[in-house]
């Protein structure tokens, strides 16, 4: 009886860890290109296993236009724990808002909006 109690307790502490292991993006940034209009987006995901704890897709919405959506199997270790994704935008600096929404493959959503006007005012 006690043996199938401790076996019980060791699953349960086995699954509490793999459970606890996955993670939201850290950080998420923008730098808006007004001239070439493009909308340069940096996503952090530090992970130690990029093609089973990664990101599976990166929904990008500019104000009211239909969502941008990226899908992904594994995160490219050669880039650092980062995602890059460069969306050309029609018009860029006569958008307002920006929503981010990073997917991982297990783990909680993580959702940024980023306020244009806040880059336009440092443009000059």
């Amino acid at each position: 009886m006690a043996k199938k109690i401790l076996q019980g307790i060791f699953l349960f502490l086995l699954l509490g860890v793999n459970i606890a292991y996955p993670h939201p993006p850290t950080a998420m940034s923008i730098s808006p290109d007004f001239e070439n209009n493009i909308l340069h987006i940096k996503i952090k995901h530090m992970t130690s296993n990029p093609c089973r704890y990664y990101i599976r897709r990166v929904d990008i919405t500019v104000d009211s236009l239909p969502a941008v959506k990226k899908f992904y199997r594994c995160q490219k270790s050669t880039q650092g724990g980062y995602i890059y994704i460069d969306l050309p935008v029609d018009k860029l600096s006569q958008h307002k808002t920006v929503t981010v929404k990073a997917y991982p493959m297990q783990g909680v959503v993580k959702e940024k909006v980023f306020n244009l006007d806040d880059f336009k005012s440092q443009k000059h």
